[in-house]
């Protein structure tokens, strides 16, 4: 930026803090406004980077390449196909990514993986300090989804005309209802999520519409959400209850789903007090039990599941980066090593994202779980990793553990916990990666986007290797 633009910048940044400040902005302007913020500040950080510096760190990973290599192992010659390769010698990272893709004979030893993964992240957190100070506590900093409501009709595809008109077309009982509001939820960046209250002939009802964002950026549709969704509503588990789906098309656009409300609030602001957390904990511990022991897969190697969802985020991986990711593409390498680890684990749909920002609690109570866009058949184990350091928060993860094991027949196995640990925060990372590619289509407009892939994606980078170096 030159020093116009840059003052543009910060003053800008500044008028949208004085807004905030000023509690005159609703939750859902506050929200995009603390979004903007965030880029803002990004922006003014990376531009404020020493270039001397930028320079010093790229001769640096040279030397650590030749490094990398000498610790990998023999590779093969050939270079793998990447969108930055021809830049290579450019492009800070890309040695290092090229050194730890290639094909090795063993990336299984412990004590060499660890040393990696030990190099790469001191490398990152020198790449990234100087636009994120705290790159190095990787995502838990920034946890936390925006809760926001606001009004949607006047900036998406789903609004009170057209859903009003799909209704009274697709459903008899419907020909008379009319839609009084529509809005739309904060909270998540894969997809849109709404409230509409319906008048009918029975009376009131509110139903939550999600629909895709364009692009996909994790690879996910709610056309495959609802099928799951159908599955584990009818077999018990708490989940919303799936009312009706609709493709791409004239409608709305991008598809949508749509399903019942359910009674709460996402679990964002843990209890201080022992006994509140206690029964957050025991109710999420008997609620994953249910879902692990109604949906169990006896027949299904867990591996074999594994290796085509590795495969599958190397593959969006290859479609959508731009630049190199030498932290992501070793955390894919030691997941395929590693599969063993997960030789005659059992295997159950898991739900892939479970968390409390997707659990509504009422009372105290776990009363559904929401957000299946990551469900598949896979490792039990898998949603433990994921909700083991929100339960850590709260002091309960060993009595927490006990609950599940007690309900679900199933066990925790350190190996296999390590391996989602890494699993989750590569799946994230590449989800990060497709979200900001997602950003930079000239018909996307929304900063969380933004937010998500320039921000946070840099930070699960981190966590992978943190899971990798950890004992």
């Amino acid at each position: 930026m030159n020093e116009v633009e840059r003052k543009v910048v910060s003053a800008t940044k500044a008028l949208l803090c004085s807004l905030v400040d000023s509690n005159a902005l609703s939750a859902h302007q506050a929200t995009d406004a603390r979004m903007a913020i965030s880029a803002l500040d990004n922006q003014l950080a990376e531009d404020a980077c020493d270039p001397a510096a930028r320079g010093a760190l790229k001769r640096s990973e040279v030397a650590l390449a030749r490094e990398m290599g000498s610790l990998l192992g023999p590779t093969s010659s050939a270079a793998p196909k990447r969108k930055w390769v021809a830049q290579s010698d450019q492009l800070v990272g890309a040695k290092l990514a090229l050194e730890v893709f290639r094909e090795t004979q063993d990336r299984s030893d412990i004590t060499r993986e660890t040393r990696v993964a030990e190099e790469l992240r001191s490398f990152l957190i020198a790449y990234h300090e100087p636009v994120d100070p705290l790159i190095s506590q990787g995502p838990r900093a920034s946890y936390g989804a925006p809760s926001a409501v606001g009004n949607a009709e006047s900036r998406v595809g789903v609004n009170r005309e057209n859903l009003e008109a799909l209704l009274h077309e697709r459903f008899p009982e419907h020909k008379t209802t009319t839609v009084s509001a529509v809005n739309q939820l904060g909270g998540g960046y894969s997809k849109g999520t709404f409230m509409a209250r319906l008048e009918t002939p029975r009376g009131a009802e509110t139903i939550i519409l999600r629909q895709d964002r364009p692009g996909l950026p994790t690879g996910s549709s709610v056309m495959d959400e609802f099928v799951a969704l159908q599955e584990v509503y009818k077999v018990g588990v708490r989940a919303p209850k799936p009312l009706w789906a609709e493709p791409e098309g004239a409608w709305f656009g991008p598809a949508v789903m749509a399903v019942g409300f359910c009674p709460g609030q996402p679990g964002r602001n843990f209890p201080t007090d022992r006994a509140r957390r206690e029964k957050w904990a025991f109710g999420l511990a008997d609620a994953m039990a249910e879902l692990h022991h109604l949906s169990r897969k006896p027949d299904l190697d867990v591996r074999d599941v594994m290796r085509a969802e590795i495969a599958g985020l190397r593959a969006r991986l290859d479609a959508v980066e731009k630049t190199p990711h030498p932290g992501l593409e070793f955390g894919l390498t030691w997941l395929v090593a590693h599969l063993d680890d997960l030789k005659g684990r059992p295997a159950c749909r898991t739900h892939g994202d479970l968390a409390y920002h997707n659990v509504l609690i009422e009372n105290d109570e776990v009363t559904a779980l929401l957000d299946w866009e990551f469900t598949r058949a896979g490792d039990p184990a898998e949603d433990l990793a994921y909700i083991r350091p929100f339960i850590e928060e709260f002091g309960l993860w060993d009595e927490y553990l006990r609950r599940y094991t007690e309900r679900s027949g199933f066990t925790y196995e350190a190996a296999a916990g390590k391996y989602f640990r890494v699993f989750n925060a590569v799946r994230i990372a590449v989800c990060n990666v497709a979200v900001l590619n997602t950003f930079m289509r000239p018909d996307i407009k929304e900063l969380a986007l933004f937010v998500a892939g320039a921000i946070l994606g840099p930070k699960f980078e981190i966590a992978l290797l943190d899971a990798i170096i950890e004992t």
